[in-house]
């Protein structure tokens, strides 16, 4: 039994791995640094967040976005953003755009999200006989388990929208940020929202709304 639930945690190890390097490759990410300011404005909020001991190599993303890729496991990561859109931000924007891929970093959402993979074959064995048999044909188990991934990741960015906005007293600028994004033109393939891994832009912006009208937030920026 141990030595099978290790042979799956190596195998979702490698495949989310490679799940993340081909996500980067149809953003487009490039091995060239981004500019120095920017990889500076990194380092800052690492400091400033107590992440001194992560090892992050910045570079640059040619599509409208930004994004942190690593091995689960590992304190070595790279994170990709768009350096036009970047220099587009405000102070506060900017401070959003990557105190949010450092929030994935530092809440471990990667890490956590191979142990759901390896968690959810003993969720699956309480689940399955409770499933009609019709059901079990058309395979709902791995639905059910691409359902739950969707659900965990929409909440680990959430978490990191949170989490940026308290820490960096920056909800101003998630606000900004994805009101930029917002503006983008939407792809031709609409996605539905059960099915997207990503809150929508609207949701993000009222969520965040919502912390920066709250008192405790007011006391924290007047701190």
């Amino acid at each position: 039994m141990i030595t099978k639930t290790m042979n799956r945690l190596f195998l979702i190890i490698f495949l989310v791995s490679t799940d993340l390097c081909a996500l980067a490759t149809r953003f487009n990410r490039s091995s060239a640094p981004v500019a120095p300011e920017i990889e500076m404005f990194v380092k800052d909020l690492q400091n400033e967040l107590h992440m001194e001991s992560c090892n992050i190599l910045v570079r640059s993303l040619s599509q409208k976005n930004a994004m942190v890729l690593s091995i689960p496991f590992s304190k070595h990561y790279i994170m990709y953003v768009n350096e036009q859109w970047f220099n587009s931000l405000s102070r506060d924007g900017r401070r959003f755009l990557i105190g949010h891929e450092l929030m994935h970093i530092q809440h471990k959402h990667v890490t956590k999200r191979v142990l759901l993979a390896v968690l959810f074959p003993p969720l699956e064995t309480v689940i399955f006989p409770l499933i009609p048999y019709w059901l079990k044909k058309k395979r709902v188990g791995n639905t059910f388990e691409q359902l739950l991934t969707f659900w965990y990741s929409r909440g680990c960015e959430k978490e990191a929208d949170i989490e940026c906005a308290k820490k960096l007293h920056c909800a101003r600028g998630g606000i900004e940020t994805f009101t930029s994004l917002e503006k983008t033109p939407k792809s031709v393939f609409k996605v539905s929202d059960l099915l997207s891994d990503h809150p929508t832009h609207r949701v993000r912006i009222q969520y965040l709304e919502k912390l920066e009208q709250s008192e405790d937030y007011q006391r924290s920026v007047q701190a």
